[in-house]
């Protein structure tokens, strides 16, 4: 029975002992007041004996002369004895008669008053019986209430009980399905003491470390799995969880019954009474050595795509072969922990291998290597187009012997990979460890792959020397034939040999000065070779008139410019040459010609070779006039500044010129 049942229990019990003593004390009072009542009795009847007596003996005293007295002593006393108190003896005989009536009438007074005092104990008493009823009433009501109540109640606590017992059943049985699912679960469960002994240990713990629970328990965990070097980070987590944090994750290599080192995954949490004290630490543990490794790997892949990535990379954001192995290089040292490596390049001619970049060396063994293709290892790797591999120099037979430093270099392993691009060796890719090292499939796969990009790049960069090589071979092609079209316009014109070449020299100075582009540079000086190309399109009895041209002729003369443009606009490699055969008559004041551009809206080419043209053409000897003398041609040009020339031209060609540097 629960603690309320018993509360229900105890307030009855004190209930029946209050209704207990007030019956008691009232029926007490009752038992006092029917004596007293009895007692009245008495007295009455002794009184009433005693007039009887006081009258014969006052009638034998006195005879018939006081009968009257005695009668009314008699008569009176019958009334009082009937209850009749308000009675009275008057006898006024002045005798002794008279005095027996006073104590008679002083008797029925105290009679009368003990007869109130009477009534009013009676008045009480019925009172308290009323009272006692009401008590009694009022108590059954109670206690039918406490009753209905105790009643209710504990049905409730039977109900509750059953609630209960349901509960503990349910509770027992959850804690046998969970302590079956612990048994069963994968995840390690330990619960150690404040002594940091084990105190549990679950069968996956047991799968985990090869320790039965029977083994492990009452053991400390650096008798079991804790490796001497790992013991100051336990005792560290252990000292922070004790001190009040909440939990505490870490990843441990541990030791196994059977010695293997695993890596385990640990989540430790104070376990706590319930007044807040630590108890233990209980520890949840996962064997994930696998999980690391599979991490590791895909890590390690991951790495060695970036190294995939960044050498392509290199190979397509530059044609700088050096820089394209100097990444190659750098990937492959640090992706597959590579101590030194280097890269032979094969000469087609002399099938030489000479050494052309190299990373992790501490010395210049290697830097002047030069092998015959079948020769050493490298030589061997190219002949036979396979990886050699070297796990121990020490005991090989051919060691490498290129450099006597070589030996201070301390290498142990080495393998040599050639570098195949199209079917053809381009060289050879040398490794070298210090440690002792074994090659797995999947690291000499992804070398296979590094030595395949290196090889493209390798490729890559000799095409692109074969066609940077033709592309200059072209451009001097080109260029000598622009030279041999300006020779062949001077030699046509006797009068202006040499001019062609003297005012192209004269040109780039001036447009140097004025801090023109070496890419422009060389479409004016294809430009200035060029300017006097229209003059094909002139008669030659225009052309070569020993007098001065009338208008007719000045008019053809003046169309050169424009023959000029449609003879090499059509070649797009002298399109952007155009400016000065087409524009060096324009005039600053738009006064030129064929189009009469003005200003800024002559391209600045044609302004610079403007000035040079009219100078030399001034200094040379004309079937129509004599050489100008300098000082006149100066004069001149500074004239025509703002007209025929720009003025910033004229300023930096007749500085150049006072500096003699023309």
């Amino acid at each position: 029975m629960g603690t309320a049942g018993r509360a229900a229990i105890e307030v009855m019990s004190k209930l029946d002992k209050l209704h207990d003593a007030i019956v008691t004390t009232v029926n007490h009072r009752l038992e006092l007041a029917e004596q007293d009542f009895r007692k009245s009795q008495m007295i009455s009847l002794a009184v009433i004996l005693a007039a009887i007596l006081l009258g014969l003996a006052f009638a034998i005293k006195q005879g018939s002369n006081i009968a009257g007295a005695v009668n009314t002593v008699s008569n009176t006393a019958k009334l009082v004895a009937a209850g009749d108190l308000e009675q009275s003896v008057n006898v006024r005989t002045g005798d002794e008669i008279e005095s027996m009536a006073d104590s008679f009438n002083t008797m029925i007074s105290n009679m009368k008053k003990m007869v109130e005092e009477l009534r009013h104990e009676i008045t009480e008493r019925e009172q308290a019986e009323k009272a006692l009823q009401e008590i009694t009433d009022n108590l059954e009501v109670m206690v039918e209430k406490r009753t209905s109540e105790l009643k209710m109640t504990n049905e409730q606590l039977w109900k509750e009980n059953v609630k209960r017992e349901a509960a503990e059943t349910k509770t027992k049985q959850l804690q046998k399905h969970l302590e079956l699912q612990i048994e069963r679960m994968p995840i390690g469960l330990v619960f150690w003491d404040l002594e940091f002994q084990v105190q549990s240990w679950n069968p996956a713990a047991e799968n985990i470390f090869g320790f039965t629970a029977q083994e492990a328990l009452g053991n400390h965990p650096y008798d079991l799995i804790v490796p001497k070097e790992a013991q100051p980070h336990v005792d560290d987590i252990w000292r922070k969880l004790l001190e009040g944090d909440t939990t505490a994750h870490s990843v441990n290599e541990n030791m196994t019954k059977d010695g293997r080192t695993i890596i385990c995954e640990w989540s430790n949490t104070p376990f706590k009474k319930a007044d807040g004290t630590v108890a233990g630490i209980l520890s949840m543990v996962q064997d994930i050595t696998e999980r690391k490794r599979t991490e590791e790997k895909i890590q390690q892949q991951l790495q060695r795509m970036t190294a995939l990535r960044n050498i392509d990379r290199a190979i397509s954001g530059s044609l700088d072969l050096q820089l394209t192995l100097n990444v190659f290089l750098e990937q492959l040292t640090e992706r597959l922990g590579v101590h030194a490596a280097d890269v032979l390049l094969l000469d087609p001619l002399t099938q030489t291998l000479n050494y052309t970049a190299g990373r992790g060396f501490h010395t210049d063994a290697l830097k002047h290597s030069h092998l015959r293709v079948g020769v050493g290892y490298a030589g061997r790797a190219a002949h036979e187009r396979r990886i050699v591999s070297i796990t121990n120099l020490a005991e090989a037979e051919n060691s490498l012997r290129r450099s006597p430093l070589l030996a201070s270099e301390g290498f142990i392993a080495y393998y040599g990979i050639p570098l195949i691009a199209k079917g053809h060796v381009r060289g050879v890719v040398e490794i070298f460890y210090r440690t002792p090292f074994e090659a797995d499939h999947e690291w000499l796969d992804f070398l296979e792959a590094l030595a395949a990009q290196a090889a493209i790049a390798i490729d890559n960069a000799g095409l692109f020397d074969d066609l940077e090589r033709s592309n200059v071979e072209l451009i001097l092609a080109y260029d000598a034939t622009l030279e041999g079209w300006s020779n062949a316009l001077d030699y046509r014109d006797k009068e202006t040999e040499g001019h062609s070449q003297r005012v192209t020299d004269i040109t780039l100075k001036v447009a140097r000065a004025m801090e023109v582009s070496e890419a422009e540079l060389v479409h004016m000086r294809r430009g200035a070779l060029l300017h006097d190309i229209g003059k094909l399109g002139v008669p030659d009895a225009v052309l070569f008139k020993p007098g001065k041209l009338d208008d007719e002729e000045w008019e053809i003369m003046r169309k050169h410019p424009v023959f000029a443009y449609e003879l090499l606009s059509p070649i797009a490699f002298l399109s952007p040459a155009l400016d000065i055969p087409y524009c060096h008559h324009e005039k600053w004041d738009g006064t030129g010609y064929p189009r009469g551009l003005k200003g800024e809206q002559i391209p600045r080419a044609a302004l610079i070779f403007a000035v040079v043209d009219v100078w030399d053409a001034l200094s040379s000897d004309r079937p129509y006039r004599p050489a100008w003398a300098e000082d006149k041609i100066t004069a001149y040009i500074k004239d025509e500044a703002g007209k025929h020339f720009d003025p910033k031209v004229v300023e930096v060609f007749l500085k150049l010129l006072c500096e003699q540097n023309l």
